[in-house]
């Protein structure tokens, strides 16, 4: 498992303090492949605020705003029910929803394959099954469901 394209993506600050606005860069965004060779991506352009899981997850990670890449597959897949398959140049991505739990675990490998301990990762789901995980979850989902259906690229 690993991050393919690292510089594949800008974050500009808004005015909203601790929000910012995640771009991917077409052709060439940011992705993450799994073991069994599938590549997946974020959606091109959505709010993120980098790790900010509520005072009980950044406690018990003890990690900095945007410390891991995988915050930005983690709250795109949180805001829009899923993350894109990518197919390759000839085929379109195809949009794959996602429940919660599957995209805590590959936030997880995602932070693993960047450096964080096996106890961390665990930490983090845990902490992401919390009541204010799923609040987080339901909250970006009501939000975000009728936008990202009309924004999907």
């Amino acid at each position: 498992m690993k991050f393919i394209n690292l510089t594949g993506y800008t974050l500009r600050p808004l005015v909203d303090p601790g929000m910012y606005q995640f771009e991917s860069h077409h052709p060439n965004p940011i992705m993450w492949e799994e073991d069994d060779g599938s590549r997946w991506r974020p959606n091109r352009s959505f709010l993120t605020d980098g790790m900010s899981g509520g005072w009980l997850v950044s406690a018990i990670m003890h990690c900095t705003t945007f410390q891991y890449r995988g915050v930005f597959f983690h709250d795109s897949g949180y805001r829009s029910g899923g993350l894109w398959i990518v197919m390759g140049d000839a085929l379109p991505d195809v949009f794959t929803k996602l429940s919660k739990l599957d995209l805590d675990y590959m936030l997880a490998r995602q932070i693993r394959a960047e450096g964080a301990t096996r106890w961390q990762a665990i930490k983090l789901v845990v902490g992401l099954q919390t009541p204010g995980g799923w609040l987080t979850w339901r909250r970006y989902r009501q939000q975000d469901a009728p936008a990202s259906v009309a924004k999907k690229t």
